[in-house]
C-alpha cells in the first residue's frame, strides 16, 4: 500500500491574518493552506521557481471546506496540513486541515487543482516530473470536492463592484484567489459577519480575473434552514461568470 506523504506546517498567527473579531480570516486560512503545499512541493524539489520553469503554475479551481468550532486567535499556535489525495493527468485533489494550538482539528478542507500554461492561459497536462516525488500512482476517477448549486442572480440579489488592482496580482498572472474571497463575503453586512460564524463553504472558480477588470460581487437572499443561515455569491465580470460560492453560517451564541 502507498504511504501518502503528508506536509505539516507550524505557523504562529499574527494580527493581520486575523478579522475584526481577532478570529484567523476565512482567506488567511487558504492562503496558509495554499503556503502549506507550496512548501510541501518545495520540500520535494518542485517549488514555484522550477514549476514556472516547465512553463505552468498552479491553479484551484474548487474548495469544499468544514470547519469545526471557532478559528484560531490572534498570537496563536497552529498548524497546517496538506496531502495529495488523488491526482490524474490534468488535475490534483488536495486535502487540507487546521489544528489549533490544543491539538484540535478546527478546519478541512478539500481543493481541486489544475496545471496552466502561463503563456496560453489554457489548462495543461501536470509534467510527471512534479508528480514522481510524491510516489502515488494516477487514478481515473477523483474524489472531487462539491461545487455550489448553481444559481441564476436576478433583481433580489445585491451588488458591489471592485476594481483588480496590481497588488491583488499573483506571479500567476491573474487576481490571486484569497482576493476572491474579500469580494465574495464584502457583499454581507458588517454585523452579520461580527455575529455569526461560518461553518462550510464550496467555491468555483471558473474563470480568472486579470488586471484593471471591472469586478461585480452578487449576493443573493439569505436563505435559512433551521439554525443554519446559507448565503449564495457570485462574481461577474461584463455579465459573465468568474466564480461562484455558498457559505453556512451559525449564529454566535
Amino acid at each position: 500500500m502507498e504511504k501518502i506523504k503528508e506536509y505539516r506546517m507550524p505557523y504562529q498567527l499574527a494580527y493581520f491574518d486575523c478579522d475584526y473579531t481577532g478570529h484567523l480570516s476565512i482567506e488567511m486560512m487558504l492562503m496558509l493552506m495554499i503556503l502549506a503545499s507550496e512548501k510541501q512541493n518545495e520540500s520535494l524539489g518542485f517549488g514555484l521557481d522550477e514549476t514556472q520553469k516547465l512553463g505552468g503554475g498552479w491553479v484551484i479551481l474548487d474548495y469544499e471546506g468544514h470547519l469545526n468550532g471557532e478559528l484560531p486567535k490572534d498570537r496563536e499556535q497552529i498548524t497546517v496540513g496538506t496531502r495529495i489525495k488523488a491526482y490524474n493527468r490534468f488535475f490534483v485533489v488536495r486535502e487540507f486541515w487546521l489544528d489549533n494550538a490544543a491539538g484540535k482539528r478546527v478546519a478541512e478542507v478539500s481543493g481541486l487543482f489544475t496545471f496552466m500554461d502561463l503563456q496560453k492561459r489554457k489548462m495543461a497536462p501536470i509534467p510527471a516530473e512534479i508528480m514522481a516525488p510524491y510516489q502515488q500512482a494516477a487514478t481515473i476517477r477523483l474524489p472531487r470536492p462539491q461545487s455550489p448549486d448553481k444559481v441564476t442572480p436576478d433583481e433580489k440579489w445585491s451588488s458591489k463592484q471592485y476594481r483588480a488592482r496590481y497588488a491583488d496580482i499573483d506571479s500567476n498572472g491573474h487576481v490571486n484567489n484569497a482576493r476572491y474571497v474579500e469580494w465574495l463575503l464584502d457583499t454581507l453586512p458588517a454585523g452579520f459577519l461580527k455575529d455569526h460564524r461560518l461553518t462550510a463553504f464550496r467555491l468555483n472558480y471558473r474563470r480568472e480575473v486579470r488586471p484593471r477588470s471591472l469586478v461585480t460581487s452578487l449576493l443573493g437572499p439569505l436563505m435559512s434552514n433551521g439554525d443554519q443561515l446559507t448565503s449564495q455569491h457570485v462574481i461577474q465580470i461584463d455579465g459573465k461568470t468568474h466564480a461562484c460560492a455558498s457559505f453556512e453560517w451559525q449564529k454566535i451564541q
